[in-house]
């Protein structure tokens, strides 16, 4: 980010970010418990309310935590979620390959052996 701070998304929807001027690690789990962490010290959070439906046809199960983060598992056991920022990734069932997409950006492909 232009002021050094820095945000890890992952394909799961935990989301990690570093303030340079608070020298604090927030991390907030695919559940919305959040942990900060600060001169090795951890300390829980508030949780973020999530909401989750499942649909009774495909079986697919999505939550959408406040902080506008979307997971949806699917039945055979895919995963996409989308983050904040619109960063969208697919992981597939086997969990061997996730696909990174970004409007404004390449694709990417990470597959995992």
């Amino acid at each position: 980010m232009a002021n050094r701070d820095a945000e890890l998304l992952f394909p799961d929807g935990v989301r990690a970010t570093f303030s340079k001027q608070n020298l604090e690690w927030i991390v907030t789990n695919n559940k919305g418990m959040q942990r900060a962490l600060k001169d090795g010290v951890f300390r829980d959070l508030k949780k973020i309310p999530c909401a989750k439906e499942t649909d009774s046809e495909t079986g697919a199960r999505m939550m959408i935590r406040e902080d506008e983060v979307i997971t949806v598992t699917y039945k055979d056991g895919s995963l996409f979620c989308q983050h904040k920022d619109g960063t969208k990734m697919h992981t597939n069932a086997q969990k061997d390959e996730i696909i990174i997409e970004k409007q404004g950006y390449a694709s990417h492909v990470i597959k995992i052996d």
